[in-house]
């Protein structure tokens, strides 16, 4: 009996062990994405409010946030912005009006930071419903002296105007960059690189998506995940295993990463 014990005893610590080991990347779940299986509904004001958490990391959330007011379009006044919002329009166009005047509109496909204190007047519009994917850091900072929306430069996300520099352990890769937002809590980043595969360990949390090519993720112990133009991911905090990416001469990606 005590055999048996002993047997089941190392074989759960072995499953135990290899699922600590085994440290899949996070796809971003593409139905909700697309608006499906978000919760919610309509608020007393008139309002409708729908969410998903996407992902819980040990230094940022990544969540999907839909909602509207009445005939498509909700205006909101604020006065501080309570947190550093990296965001993704997924549906409708977002409209700040600072207040000095400044006014920007996002619209669907933008890329986009709201920063910690911006006040003004915030207007959402969409086909029913406005869609936004949100990464919002653990971290709390300052609010930001003069802080404004800021896109991030599709023509950068285009591949051009980055800056040379190299990656590898000893520089040996291609690669150009270059930081579009650098916050307090959060740093937004364009890097791309030229085809190449390289171990890892220990990593940082970094929340990915794929500009150009393709990038297939193999956990110490996991099977490979492959990622390709237009995904999401997160590689969780600690994570170890092995990169390799692909592409016309260049993988390209736009990253977030804490400010820590």
């Amino acid at each position: 009996m005590k055999s048996i014990r002993v047997f089941f005893t190392c074989l759960f610590s072995l499953v135990f062990s290899a699922h600590l080991f085994a440290q899949d990347i996070v796809r971003l779940d593409k139905a909700a994405l697309s608006g499906l299986g978000l919760e919610g509904g309509p608020t007393e004001g008139g309002a409708v409010r729908y969410g998903k958490t996407l992902y819980d990391g040990d230094v940022f959330n990544v969540s999907v946030a839909a909602g509207n007011g009445p005939d498509n379009i909700e205006v909101l006044e604020i006065e501080s912005f309570g947190v550093q919002e990296f965001c993704y329009l997924i549906n409708g166009t977002a409209t700040f009006i600072g207040n000095d005047g400044r006014t920007e509109t996002f619209h669907t496909g933008d890329f986009f930071v709201i920063p910690k204190g911006w006040g003004g007047t915030m207007i959402t519009q969409g086909n029913h419903l406005y869609q936004v994917l949100l990464v919002v850091s653990d971290d709390r900072s300052d609010p930001v002296p003069d802080a404004f929306p800021t896109l991030i430069d599709r023509t950068n996300m285009s591949g051009l105007g980055l800056e040379a520099s190299s990656f590898g352990p000893a520089g040996e890769f291609e690669s150009n960059r270059k930081i579009m937002w650098d916050g307090a809590e959060l740093v937004i980043t364009i890097m791309d690189v030229e085809p190449n595969s390289g171990d890892f360990t220990d990593m940082a949390e970094e929340f990915v998506y794929v500009l150009n090519g393709s990038a297939t993720l193999t956990a110490v112990g996991g099977e490979p995940q492959t990622f390709y133009r237009g995904d999401f991911f997160v590689v969780p905090e600690g994570w170890d295993g092995n990169w390799t990416v692909d592409g016309n001469h260049l993988y390209r990606e736009l990253i977030a990463l804490s400010a820590d």
